[in-house]
């Protein structure tokens, strides 16, 4: 218990509560921020050549945390946590249509003016494409292209 009163004591209080998942984050919106650092692990003996293991770590941008927890679709869900692994930039939340508030994308990147949208949604693909939208299903591949081409 004395680790956490710790924690507890050296920390914001809503930052704490946070980061431990009792409160959401999405409360308490920060900046993204990349930390890049070089983490070292020494090699067994069997792999003496070099004693040391290096791995480039970055760490993730927090917008794709509440994109992830928004979507339903697993297949979403699969390319969303893929292409944050890849290290691609978080994209905005999904747009929705006006007059039933039926989602038209589940998340977009508007500068780039591609959108990823799910099966049930395909009802606004020719209209979303008539407005210069790249529009993709829940494909890693396509998407991954589409969004090194831009």
């Amino acid at each position: 218990m004395s680790p956490v009163m710790h924690g507890m004591n050296s920390r914001n209080t809503f930052n704490f509560l946070s980061d431990e998942g009792i409160l959401p984050n999405y409360a308490f919106p920060e900046a993204g921020i990349t930390l890049k650092a070089v983490l070292t692990r020494k090699k067994r003996k069997e792999e003496v050549t070099n004693p040391y293991e290096v791995n480039d770590a970055i760490s993730i941008d927090p917008k794709w945390k509440d994109i992830i927890e928004g979507l339903v679709d697993q297949d979403l869900i699969d390319l969303a946590r893929r292409l944050r692994d890849e290290g691609v930039s978080a994209p905005e939340a999904g747009l929705y249509a006006d007059e039933d508030d039926a989602p038209m994308s589940e998340f977009q990147w508007s500068e780039k003016k591609i959108l990823v949208q799910s099966e049930d949604e395909l009802d606004y693909k020719t209209f979303l494409e008539t407005q210069g939208w790249k529009v993709y299903g829940p494909n890693y591949e396509d998407v991954s292209i589409a969004l090194k081409e831009v």
